[in-house]
């Protein structure tokens, strides 16, 4: 379980995805967004990211892609897929 500070704040500043249509950015972008958020409510906040810490590159593995999948179900893939790399 990670720790639960009382703020906390992260900045992705590129988020490569291969395969995904550009149309459905601001979606997906959303819905990383509102799944990490929760997945750092739930289970805690990474003990690797102690306080002011940096990542500049983190590395979330390939997710396979299902053609017509809404970027909710991408988003909610993409955002455990960043928890777990924040977690290793």
């Amino acid at each position: 379980m990670g720790m639960t500070p009382d703020a906390f704040h992260i900045q992705i500043d590129t988020l490569v995805l291969e395969g995904v249509d550009a149309a459905d950015a601001p979606g997906l972008g959303e819905a990383v967004t509102q799944h990490l958020t929760q997945l750092l409510q739930d289970q805690g906040v990474p003990e690797s990211l102690g306080e002011n810490h940096r990542v500049d590159t983190l590395d979330g593995g390939a997710i396979n892609l299902s053609r017509g999948r809404p970027p909710a179900a991408l988003g909610a893939r993409i955002a455990m897929a960043v928890y777990e790399a924040l977690n290793r």
